[in-house]
């Protein structure tokens, strides 16, 4: 070991003593035979794929050009897609925009912010027949 330490260089020693740290302090999380026999992938390929997949294939192409505004949204939106949580995504979003167009108005009714009968709130701002009739 001492051949060793006179042949590496003080900043190679520190960057070997870093990797060193690391390894030991994530040790935990370093169970790849495991996670195999799970089927779980350890490489970075799946990632990457997907990558290339949900950003790379979208945002390139003939005559295509982003804002970077407009790239985020779309691979915001692209990446709720791919991971199945559209739905859920959707949801959620109308739950939030409905608070914000009718909030005051549910609030005034009475009715529960999350309510998603719009059904009742439009009957309940419908005038009764006997206003009607006066």
């Amino acid at each position: 070991m001492t051949e060793l330490k006179r042949k590496v260089k003080a900043a190679q020693r520190k960057a070997l003593q870093d990797v060193i740290r690391y390894f030991e302090n994530h040790r935990e999380w370093m169970r790849y035979d495991d996670y195999l026999s799970k089927g779980y992938p350890i490489g970075s390929g799946v990632v990457e794929s997907s990558c290339g997949h949900t950003v790379k294939d979208r945002m390139e192409g003939t005559g295509r050009r982003w804002s970077v505004e407009g790239a985020e949204s779309l691979l915001l939106l692209r990446s709720i897609y791919t991971s199945g949580d559209w739905d859920m995504y959707w949801d959620s979003y109308m739950k939030i925009k409905r608070k914000r167009v009718y909030g005051m108005v549910l609030n005034t009714l009475n009715l529960p912010e999350e309510s998603s009968n719009l059904e009742q709130v439009e009957d309940s701002i419908q005038p009764s027949e006997e206003a009607l009739a006066a």
